[in-house]
């Protein structure tokens, strides 16, 4: 058994920029030093001008927060910073993840006939951030007319290809943007899950486009703080969500450390831990991915005891 730990702080860089170090760190270790890659602008920021020309209004900018939304939200939130923590990891089996997948695809061709078939399309990240969302929000004591905020993370580099980050570079650095979804909290406990999951793919699609990432950091330059903007209102219930499936770090090769002699031929991780800090958001979930089996895994860092009541809503669902 090998194991090994990395730490590092989000503002040096992203999953994705951990799976390219992970892949130069192997190639390393195989003597194949030849076959990594240098990293794309080491010496300047090629981001530095993104968010300097919006050409179009961002869709959600009606619903953005000023300032005293922001106060407002974050004074709501002060309790729940200062609470004791705790970090958990989810492991959700794929035979729940075949099962909701399926229902939420019959859902949307049932509940969505008007749309073509091009657009009766969900992923699996999809349907697990909406059925996460269901189990928190029915046990979050949220009213029924509260605004569910979803905040998601995703990768702009693909997004930025054609200008700022050169196909088949790699940028080791943060390149996150963000991607929100508001729902009513009765909506997302009482509607089919494939609701809550085609909102979020929805959102994918127009809010992840070249034009609206351009205007979504125009808004952070001018916002207070230079913060990601926030949408919704100030009594909102915020879930974070970050995706690291793309980066399949369960496929990393990790061939070298295995042990001469060994009948083993295939060295993949068995499982990733991932610690938040104190410091992290509440309700904050980052999705490591899909293991070897088709399990997905999960983790989260939420006030002390509510847990527990998790826990009771997973034994329900199972």
């Amino acid at each position: 058994m090998t194991i090994f730990t990395i730490y590092f702080p989000h503002t040096l860089m992203d999953a994705v920029g951990q799976r390219e170090l992970l892949d130069s760190w192997c190639l390393m270790l195989s003597s194949e030093e030849d076959k990594i890659k240098t990293p794309y602008c080491t010496d300047i920021d090629p981001l530095s001008s993104l968010g300097t020309a919006p050409h179009e209004v961002y869709r959600l900018a009606s619903q953005q927060l000023g300032i005293y939304g922001i106060v407002g939200y974050g004074i709501g939130q002060a309790i729940s910073f200062m609470r004791t923590s705790e970090n958990r990891m989810v492991c959700v089996p794929a035979t729940l993840i075949k099962k909701l997948h399926e229902t939420a695809i019959a859902e949307l061709a049932r509940n969505y006939p008007e749309n073509p078939p091009s657009s009766q399309f969900l992923t699996e990240g999809d349907v697990l951030c909406a059925w996460w969302t269901r189990v928190l929000v029915s046990r979050s004591f949220c009213n029924p007319d509260q605004t569910i905020t979803l905040n998601n993370a995703f990768d702009i580099r693909k997004v930025l290809r054609a200008d700022l980050i050169p196909e088949e570079t790699i940028y080791i650095s943060n390149a996150i943007g963000f991607i929100n979804v508001l729902l009513f909290a009765r909506d997302v406990l009482e509607k089919p899950l494939a609701y809550t999951a085609h909102a979020i793919r929805t959102a994918i699609t127009e809010l992840g486009t070249r034009e609206q990432v351009e205007t979504f950091f125009a808004l952070a330059r001018h916002n207070f703080g230079k913060l990601p903007p926030f949408f919704g209102d100030r009594n909102m219930h915020m879930i974070t969500f970050s995706n690291w499936s793309k980066t399949n770090l369960y496929q990393l090769d990790l061939s070298t450390a295995i042990a001469k002699g060994s009948n083993t031929r295939v060295a993949k991780p068995r499982y990733i831990q991932n610690t938040q800090s104190d410091l992290a958001f509440p309700n904050a979930f980052p999705i490591i991915g899909k293991d070897c089996d088709g399990n997905y895994w999960l983790s989260g860092l939420m006030r002390k005891g509510l847990w527990a009541d998790i826990e009771m809503a997973l034994t329900c669902e199972a």
